[in-house]
């Protein structure tokens, strides 16, 4: 939080909130200084609301649905990401196989556009 306290983008545009360029106010985001950190705090913004969620996390100890819930939701996400894992691995296989045997079809000439090609069929 300390880190995104010295990277808002509000206190790097407060000297300049007067003006006439687009976007001026009081708590304007948008002059030159602020949209130099704004990237930086967006990513801050995101780790903080990720660590947030992970608190709320140990609140399903109260409840024994909740844990329950919790408990399964966690033991299905492992099975969703083997099961993600194994569909990207099969189709950058055939991927690779479609792009050797030198297709004449724009969408299967090389590896990367036979994996978007074969993603978009999925």
């Amino acid at each position: 939080l300390i880190s995104m306290l010295a990277t808002e983008p509000v206190l790097y545009c407060i000297s300049d909130s007067e003006g006439a360029w687009q976007g001026s106010g009081l708590f304007t985001q948008m002059c030159e200084g602020g949209r130099g950190v704004q990237f930086g705090y967006s990513v801050l913004s995101l780790c903080a609301m990720f660590l947030y969620f992970l608190l709320t996390i140990d609140l399903s100890v109260f409840s024994t649905r909740v844990s329950a819930f919790v408990l399964i939701c966690f033991r299905v996400m492992s099975e969703v990401w083997l099961y993600l894992f194994a569909m990207l691995f099969v189709i950058v296989t055939f991927s690779c196989g479609i792009a050797t045997l030198q297709p004449t079809i724009y969408y299967f000439q090389s590896i990367p556009r036979s994996v978007l090609s074969l993603m978009e069929v999925c």
